[in-house]
C-alpha cells in the first residue's frame, strides 16, 4: 500500500501515486478516512489483537515510519484526506468518523 511503499522503499509520493492510478485504472476514492491513534494505543490494541501477523510484528519505528508516510498522503492530498482521532472506545470512534464524513460528504449523511 501507499504508506508501506513510502517508508520503506522511500519512493517519492508521485511515483507511488501513479503506480496506484496505474493498478486501479484511475479510480480514486471520494474521502479517505484516516484513523490515527498514539503509539501506546496502537500497542495495546495490537497486543489485545492475539497473535501478530508479519506487519503487525514489525516494531515500532516500523510503525512509526508508516503513520508519518500516511499523514503525509493526507497533508499532501487535504481535500481527499481526513485525520481523525482513533483513540477511545469504538462508539466515540465511530461518532467522530460519521462526523468527519458527514462535514465532507453531505450527501451521504443519513445514507
Amino acid at each position: 500500500d501507499f504508506a508501506v511503499e513510502l517508508s520503506e522503499r522511500f519512493v517519492g509520493i508521485d511515483a507511488v501515486q501513479a503506480l496506484s492510478t496505474f493498478a486501479t485504472d484511475g479510480l480514486v476514492p471520494d474521502l479517505v478516512v484516516l484513523l490515527v491513534v498514539s503509539p501506546d494505543e496502537a500497542g495495546t490494541r495490537l497486543a489485545a489483537a492475539g497473535k501478530p501477523d508479519r506487519l503487525e510484528a514489525a516494531g515500532a519505528e516500523f510503525h512509526a515510519r508508516v503513520a508519518d508516510a500516511y499523514l503525509m498522503l493526507a497533508a499532501h492530498d487535504p481535500d481527499r484526506w481526513v485525520v481523525v482521532d482513533g483513540s477511545g472506545g469504538i462508539e466515540a470512534v465511530e461518532a467522530r468518523v460519521v462526523e468527519a464524513v458527514d462535514a465532507r460528504l453531505p450527501s451521504a449523511a443519513g445514507a
